[in-house]
Parts: C-alpha cells; sequence; structure tokens
C-alpha cells in the first residue's frame, strides 16, 4: 500500500509540461538546441487520486464554497468532507470575524429595524458588538432570557424569542456551521434549506405521484414525531453535533444555548430550526441507507413515505419509530402516524396533505384548514382597522402572505369565492388607506 504522501505525489507525467507526448514520466528535455541546454524536469500531481477524501480543493477554504461540497459521491453520510472537517476544526477565527459579525448584524437587522431594541443597540453600535466579540472570544458568554408568548394557531405553542444580542449569536455561528451541516443532508430534506421550503416539498411529491405505476395500488405512511422541539434530548443533540464539530468556541456556543432552554428546543430559535434538522438528518438517512426507501421525504418532523405494499410501509414505521426512540429519544405520535390509501389501480389518485397543501399528481390547492385560518385574522384585523388605522400596515402584511401562499395554488370553487369576497375586500381597504 502506498502511503498517503506517496498518492498525493505520485507523478503522472515528467518533463517539460509544454511537450506534450515527450513529457514522459521523469522525462529530461536531451534534445534541445546547444541554446537551450536547460534540465527540465517536471513531477506533476496526479489528476485522479487514489483517495480523493484526502484532497482539499483551494476553493473549499472560501466559506461561502463549502455548501456544496461533497467528495464522497455515496448517498451514504460517512463523515465529514476533509475541506469541512478542518473548518469544523478551527472555525474561532472565522466566528470571530469581523466579516462574519457585519453580516450577522445584517440579517439581524433586515425587517426588525424600527424594533426598540435595534434602536437601542444601534446608539453604540460598535462597541455593543466588540464587547459581544470579548465575550465570545473568552468564552464567558451567557444567553440572555426569552421572551414567552403563546400562539393558538393552528394550535397552541409556546414561543420563546430570544433577546437581540442571542439572535446575533446565533446568526454568526449558523453562518459558518450550517455549510458543514448542510453537506450530509439528503437531497428531499425541505425545512430551512436555500433552495426548498414548502412549495419545492409538494411540487417534489407531485412529481413522484405522476411517476407512479398505474395498475398498482399506491398507499402513504406520513409519521409525526409528538411534540418534536420539546421534546429533543439535550445530550443526545451534543452528541451528533460533536461527529460534526471538534472547535472549543463553536462547541460553547451551542452548547449555552441548549442549556439555556428546557426541556428541549426553543421553538423561535434560529439554531433550533438547524438542530432540529441535524437531530432528524439521522433519520433521514436510516431510512434512506438501512431501509432502503425511494419514495420519501421530510419537511422538519413531518414525513411521507410512497410504497406499493401497505405490509412493508407498516413494518418501517415499525422500525423508524423503534430507531428514533432507541437513537434519539424521540417518540412517534400514534394519533398522526397511519397508511392510507391515495390510489387504486387504473384511477386517479387522491391528494396527500403536506405543508399546508393538498397535493395532487397535476393539481395544488392550499388546504381549507389553512385558508379558514388566514380568512379569520384578515377578517379579524379588517373589524380593528377604523379604531386603530395603523392595522393597515399589519392587513398589507397578511395580505401578501396570503398572496404568496396561493401564488403557486390551483383554484377550487372555495377560494374563487374567499378571492371575490374576503380579499378584495381587504386590498380595497388597503388602497383607500
Amino acid at each position: 500500500m502506498m502511503g498517503l504522501r506517496t498518492q498525493l505525489l505520485r507523478p503522472y507525467a515528467g518533463g517539460n509540461p509544454n511537450n506534450s507526448s515527450n513529457a514522459g514520466l521523469g522525462y529530461r528535455n536531451g534534445n534541445n538546441s546547444r541554446s537551450n541546454t536547460n534540465m527540465n524536469i517536471v513531477f506533476r500531481v496526479c489528476r485522479s487520486l487514489q483517495n480523493p477524501e484526502s484532497y482539499v480543493p483551494r476553493a473549499a477554504k472560501r466559506t461561502g464554497a463549502l455548501a456544496s461540497a461533497n467528495f464522497h459521491g455515496s448517498r451514504r453520510f460517512k463523515g465529514i468532507p476533509t475541506a469541512l472537517f478542518f473548518l469544523g476544526r478551527y472555525m474561532k477565527k472565522e466566528i470571530l470575524s469581523w466579516e462574519n459579525i457585519d453580516l450577522a448584524w445584517k440579517l439581524v437587522r433586515k425587517n426588525h429595524h424600527r424594533s426598540r431594541q435595534v434602536i437601542r443597540f444601534e446608539k453604540d453600535l460598535l462597541n455593543n458588538l466588540w464587547d459581544l466579540r470579548e465575550s465570545l472570544d473568552l468564552m464567558n458568554w451567557k444567553p440572555g432570557p426569552y421572551r414567552m408568548f403563546t400562539i393558538y394557531e393552528p394550535k397552541e405553542r409556546l414561543i420563546a424569542a430570544p433577546c437581540l444580542e442571542n439572535r446575533i449569536v446565533q446568526q454568526m455561528w449558523t453562518n459558518i456551521t450550517n455549510p458543514i451541516f448542510e453537506s450530509s443532508y439528503i437531497e428531499h430534506s425541505y425545512a430551512c434549506r436555500v433552495g426548498k421550503g414548502m412549495l419545492r416539498a409538494c411540487l417534489d411529491l407531485q412529481s413522484s405521484m405522476r411517476n407512479l405505476r398505474r395498475n398498482e395500488e399506491w398507499f402513504v405512511l406520513k409519521i409525526d414525531f409528538r411534540k418534536f422541539f420539546h421534546s429533543v434530548n439535550h445530550e443526545t443533540i451534543k452528541r451528533i453535533l460533536r461527529q460534526y464539530l471538534d472547535d472549543d468556541l463553536g462547541l460553547y456556543i451551542v452548547d449555552s444555548i441548549i442549556n439555556s432552554y428546557n426541556p428541549g428546543l426553543p421553538i423561535g430559535s434560529l439554531t433550533s430550526q438547524i438542530l432540529a434538522n441535524v437531530v432528524l438528518n439521522e433519520v433521514d438517512h436510516y431510512s434512506l441507507d438501512r431501509l432502503m426507501i425511494k419514495k420519501y421525504g421530510r419537511y422538519m418532523d413531518d414525513i411521507y413515505v410512497l410504497g406499493n405494499n401497505r405490509d412493508v410501509l407498516e413494518d418501517h414505521l415499525e422500525q423508524i419509530a423503534g430507531f428514533a426512540s432507541k437513537e434519539l429519544n424521540l417518540d412517534v405520535n400514534g394519533r398522526k402516524c397511519r397508511v392510507v390509501t391515495f390510489k387504486k389501480p387504473y384511477s386517479e389518485a387522491n391528494g396527500i396533505d403536506f405543508c399546508g397543501y393538498r397535493v395532487y399528481p397535476d393539481k395544488l390547492y392550499v388546504r381549507r384548514s389553512t385558508l379558514k385560518r388566514a380568512v379569520r385574522r384578515i377578517k379579524a384585523v379588517m373589524d380593528r382597522v377604523s379604531q386603530d388605522p395603523e392595522l393597515l400596515t399589519y392587513l398589507e402584511d397578511l395580505l401578501i402572505s396570503v398572496h404568496g401562499l396561493l401564488k403557486y395554488a390551483d383554484d377550487d370553487a372555495y377560494t374563487r369565492m374567499i378571492k371575490r369576497t374576503v380579499i378584495y375586500d381587504a386590498y380595497d381597504m388597503v388602497r383607500i388607506g
């Protein structure tokens, strides 16, 4: 076996690189004229390395180039690619760089420049950022308190909103670490990823439904985890993170954020979304690489699996539930996990509820319950506009949100009725002002 150094330096051609066929292995230019009596001996690095994981491309030193780096050539995650591995071990300099701090501040400030916290922080911006950087450098930074409140739609949830300093640190950490995690995600993981999202998840599911064989019966397995964010075990997520990161500052930041909230992860934090993807990435690879599932997709903790054998899907459900319970300390929601038929042989497929839409092979409708909630909220704001005209800005934001929801969906009778009445009236109210 050749050693690593031998593999990296094994030549494929020698001599003058410009001599094409004359440039043999270790070839010395002996056919030059007397006026050019140089001793050109050239060894060039082999282009096809036997161990591609040992090669670190120069472009991979830039953080922005790491998001798509994957040198394994295999769908199964076998570890971190070398370039990302080194970033995971020596990220302190990257986290504390002023370029990263400036980017984090701009992302945090975006769309929040009128908030009191941001205005107060900007009065002495440079000193505040310097103090924050120093506390991270000395590793004595502690997360501040969360602002707790409850929302009731679509169901009751306790939201923990981090303070401004926490959000800046979370963004600084995410800017550097997210490319490392991205390198191990599967293609059909859609939550909190650039170029993915709910619409892409539904369109890919629609594409899978169109490619089903017409002469077979098809089933869908839906998997959901019970109170996922509040059920994530702290020791489990820390153990998984240490497979990716080996930098003292990077681990100190994320451990401090994890320990600042109990139980589980706080709903409302940027890092909670990233860490949720990291945890459930284990389920993704178990499903695809161990169970060899073909038609699979996940948006956060909502998973679908398509198959033409009910018994096999029920077995998959049992195995995934067992893996999640044993390895990740997560429990599936038995009320929501089920196998249902969505297509009979030689018949049109029924719709599948996923990510707020009802997905058909050739149609995409907004789920009725989703649209009803939006209409209720618009009507409630319209009733209060006469008493508080400042709510017009909030109403306009609501309409933009509903427009984005309906933009790529098809219209059914209920949607057309809502557009002709409630939404048009709301637009008139905003326009007239």
